[in-house]
């Protein structure tokens, strides 16, 4: 058994910061270039309104219709650039995601180099994880939405409309908590993968061997790291609503400044997550 190094402090990613660095630079130029293509397909001819985007709103949504109708082109253009793009970002993520959980899983942080050198190896065995994880996310979304369906047929005629509401959000906790037991399953298996060597299949069966011996350090850790992470971005967001849109240029800077810093912690807190996967989930099996 692989000795393990002392848990780093709460905080500390224990020189990993670089990859959590590289991880988040790489997702902003790809949002930061999705946002300039729309913008100069799609936004040019709101141009000469000066309210911007905004003018889409107003006498009652007609206006949106219209450029709808107008652009009818463009969006489907855009659209068909988004799937694209979108494909492109989840192949890049197989070795920025692998290389991620790489750093955060090894005993000694390696170089970002190294990590994703040690991702291309997996690369089969994080794509059949991924492919797994999207058909499973795909599934619990489906009888999500199967179960919400399902209820409005059968709650039609239900007088007691608060029943109702409290059937219909139970299906949706629970295709929700299913949702996030595959993401917590995906982020073990691969945290086999890239630090211990593990192929697909052994790695799927040790994570779920994961969940029933240490509960605590991989769901319940999960689940900790997961709302450390978006709960700022959570908070910017009912900022955003509180101020209705309204919020003069300086707040507006300040907010998007903060949207970057909160983008940042959370892929800090999912390093840290990957991290403490090293130290109290690999490197201590016995």
């Amino acid at each position: 058994m692989i000795v393990a190094q002392s848990p780093s402090r709460w905080f500390s990613t224990g020189g990993r910061g670089g990859g959590v660095l590289a991880a988040w630079c790489s997702a902003q130029i790809f949002a930061w270039l999705w946002a300039w293509v729309g913008l100069r397909t799609l936004g040019a001819p709101l141009e000469t309104r000066p309210e911007g985007a905004l003018a889409l709103l107003g006498e009652g949504g007609r206006l949106a219709m219209d450029y709808a109708a107008l652009q009818q082109n463009t969006l489907r253009l855009y659209g068909e650039a988004t799937a694209l793009m979108v494909a492109a970002w989840w192949l890049a993520w197989l070795f920025l995601g692998g290389a991620f959980a790489a750093m955060g899983t090894a005993a000694v942080a390696p170089t970002v180099h190294r990590a994703v050198v040690e991702a291309a190896r997996r690369f089969k065995s994080l794509l059949a994880i991924e492919l797994v994880t999207v058909l499973a996310m795909g599934l619990s979304v489906g009888l999500g939405w199967y179960g919400w369906r399902y209820l409005d047929r059968v709650d039609a005629g239900l007088v007691d409309a608060q029943r109702a509401d409290l059937r219909h959000g139970a299906v949706v906790l629970g295709a929700a908590v299913l949702f996030a037991l595959v993401r917590c399953w995906r982020d073990v298996a691969v945290a086999f993968v890239t630090g211990d060597g593990r192929r697909a299949l052994e790695a799927a069966g040790d994570a779920l061997g994961a969940f029933a011996r240490r509960p605590h350090r991989t769901l319940g850790a999960g689940l900790g790291w997961a709302l450390a992470g978006w709960a700022p971005t959570a908070l910017l967001g009912l900022a955003t609503v509180f101020t209705e849109w309204r919020a003069g240029a300086a707040v507006v800077l300040l907010m998007a400044g903060v949207q970057q810093l909160a983008s940042w912690w959370g892929y800090h807190c999912r390093m840290k997550w990957f991290v403490s996967l090293g130290e109290h989930v690999l490197r201590r099996r016995g």
